[in-house]
């Protein structure tokens, strides 16, 4: 046992509890397109160099992109070109809002 470490932990439980902590507090943007509309890879390939991070799709469902970070409406609408869609901050990798695990 590691000093100052609670009787019956051990490192790999604190690892644990830190990954948890961090898959709460992981922003993400959901991007939900208009009119059950589905998103193209260009559309992706747009957001990604924009955002200079990872999105993520899923085939079943095609109306929703995910966006790690935090980006507003008006900075997506720039990198696409277009405002079918509607964008919202998702706090949590978790979070029952996102339509798919990510």
């Amino acid at each position: 046992m590691a000093a100052g470490m609670p009787k019956g932990e051990t490192m790999l439980d604190l690892v644990g509890m830190d990954l948890r902590e961090r898959r709460k507090k992981v922003k993400l943007t959901l991007l939900t397109h208009n009119d059950g509309g589905s998103w193209s890879r260009g559309d992706a390939s747009k957001i990604v160099a924009a955002i200079n991070n990872e999105v993520t799709s899923h085939p079943r469902y095609p109306t929703f992109m995910i966006a790690q970070g935090e980006h507003t409406q008006e900075f997506l609408e720039r990198a696409l070109g277009h405002n079918h869609f509607t964008s919202k901050l998702v706090m949590g990798l978790d979070n029952p809002a996102l339509p798919f695990r990510v």
